[in-house]
C-alpha cells in the first residue's frame, strides 16, 4: 500500500483511500488550505518532501508593513527590537538593516571621557539603558566591518550596572584609533542626546585631548556636558562651538582648571549666551591665580554677568570663585549690587564670589537676597528667590 501511495504522490495524483467519504467531506477538508497556502507532501518510502509554494491565507500584519514605517516604530520604541526581530525571517532582515543604517534612535544615554591616572590612554565610556542595549550591540555587529574594524567584542568591554544599564568601555591609545572613533560615533547615533562628562583628573599639565573627543561626539548634540578638572584651552572653545552650545541644556565646569584661551572673553560670552543652565565652580586646590577662571578679570566677569542675563536662553546660572582672594574689588561689588537687582527679567541666579567686602551688609532687593561681609567670610551672594541649588546643580 505504501508503495502504491507513493507511485501515486509521484506522478502528482491525489487517490482518496477511503471512499467512504462524500464530497462535503471532500470539500471540507480542502477548504482548509487556500490555494496560496504552502504545504510539505512527505514521501514516506524516499524520505524526500515535495512543496507546493503557496502564501498563507492569513499573514502577520507586520510583515506587511513598508520597511520605512517599521523604522519608524522602532525610532519610537527602540526597546521592542529584539522583540520584532525574534518574529519572522523577514521582520529579522528588516530590524537588522535598521540597525546597520538607521541613525535615529536615542540609545546612548551617556558618554564619559576619563584620563586615566599613570596611564597613556584614554577611557571612553558609553552607557546605553538595559532595553536599548540589543539594539545597540547589534548596530555595532552589522557596522563594525565597514570601518575595516575586528567584532567590537574584541576592543570593547562590556559590563551590567546596578542601575539597569549596560556600560561599554574602550581605550583610545593613538591617532591609529581614528576608525574606532568614527565606528563608535555613527553606531551612537544622532538623536541620542547623551549627558557628556570629560574628565581629566590625575592629567597634570597635560593638554586634555579635546580634537579626540571631538571626533567621537561629530555631528551629537549632547543633553549636557560636564567638564571635571579640564583645561580651558582653544580646542575645548572648538568642540564647545556656539552651534554645539545652542543644543546642550546644561553645562557645567568644576575644579576649573587653568587657562590658556586665546580669545577668553569670546568663549565666556558665547557659553552664557547659548546655554539654558550653566553651573561654574572654581578650584580648591589649584594654584591660585586668575587664570583658573577663564583668565577673565573682575571688570570682564561683571560686564558679562550683568550682560548675559538680558538674553532670553540663559535661565539659570551657579557661579562660585570663592578661593580667589579678593577677585572683585570694591567698584565691582557695588556695580552688581546696583545693577543686578534691577533687570529686566528674573533669573534663577545664585552667584558668589571672592570680593574686596569690609563691612556687613544682609538684605533683600526685587526677589534678590544680597548679603557680604566677614559674616559671609568676605564673599559677596547675590541669589534670586526663585534658584535652587538642586535644580541647577543636577
Amino acid at each position: 500500500m505504501g508503495a502504491r501511495a507513493s507511485k501515486f504522490k509521484k506522478e502528482g495524483k491525489v487517490q482518496h483511500l477511503d471512499s467512504g467519504n462524500d464530497s462535503s467531506t471532500q470539500n471540507e477538508s480542502t477548504s482548509k488550505l487556500s490555494p496560496e497556502e504552502t504545504v510539505d507532501v512527505v514521501d514516506s518510502e524516499i524520505g524526500q518532501s515535495t512543496t507546493s509554494h503557496l502564501e498563507p491565507r492569513v499573514q502577520f500584519p507586520l510583515t506587511s508593513m513598508p520597511q520605512e514605517l517599521m523604522w519608524q516604530i522602532l525610532d519610537w520604541v527602540p526597546e521592542a527590537f529584539p522583540h520584532l526581530r525574534a518574529t519572522s525571517r523577514g521582520m529579522q532582515q528588516c530590524a537588522d538593516a535598521y540597525a546597520a543604517h538607521s541613525s535615529t534612535f536615542p540609545l546612548v544615554v551617556n558618554c564619559d571621557w576619563r584620563k586615566r591616572k599613570g596611564k597613556g590612554f584614554l577611557l571612553c565610556r558609553i552607557t546605553v539603558s538595559n532595553e536599548n542595549a540589543a539594539l545597540f550591540e547589534c548596530c555595532m555587529e552589522q557596522r563594525h566591518e565597514s570601518f575595516g574594524l575586528a567584532k567590537p567584542s574584541l576592543f570593547i568591554k562590556r559590563t551590567d550596572q546596578e542601575n539597569g544599564a549596560r556600560l561599554y568601555e574602550f581605550e583610545h591609545t593613538s591617532m591609529e584609533d581614528g576608525p574606532k572613533l568614527d565606528f563608535m560615533n555613527a553606531c551612537i547615533s544622532k538623536q541620542s542626546r547623551p549627558d557628556i562628562t570629560l574628565y581629566s583628573r590625575y592629567l597634570n599639565d597635560l593638554p586634555f585631548p579635546f580634537t579626540v573627543a571631538a571626533q567621537l561626539l561629530k555631528g551629537i548634540s549632547g543633553r549636557s556636558m560636564i567638564l571635571d578638572e579640564v583645561p580651558i584651552d582653544d580646542d575645548l572653545y572648538q568642540l564647545m562651538s556656539a552651534s554645539q552650545l545652542r543644543n546642550y541644556e546644561f553645562v557645567k565646569f568644576l575644579e576649573l582648571h587653568k587657562s590658556s584661551l586665546s580669545h577668553p572673553s569670546d568663549f565666556q560670552y558665547q557659553l552664557l549666551s547659548n546655554t539654558r543652565k550653566v553651573v561654574i565652580v572654581g578650584s580648591y586646590h589649584l594654584c591660585l591665580s586668575m587664570n583658573h577662571y577663564f583668565g577673565l578679570s573682575q571688570a570682564e566677569w561683571t560686564r558679562t554677568i550683568i550682560h548675559m542675563f538680558e538674553h532670553e536662553k540663559l535661565e539659570e546660572l551657579y557661579l562660585s570663585n570663592s578661593i580667589y582672594p579678593e577677585y572683585l574689588d570694591i567698584e565691582h561689588v557695588i556695580l552688581l549690587r546696583e545693577r543686578l537687582p534691577f533687570l529686566k527679567v528674573n533669573k534663577k541666579i545664585r552667584l558668589e564670589c571672592a570680593a574686596e567686602v569690609r563691612a556687613d551688609f544682609d538684605y533683600i532687593l526685587n526677589d534678590y537676597h544680597i548679603r557680604g561681609g566677614p559674616s559671609t567670610d568676605y564673599m559677596l551672594i547675590i541669589e534670586h528667590s526663585s534658584y535652587c541649588t538642586e535644580s541647577c546643580m543636577q
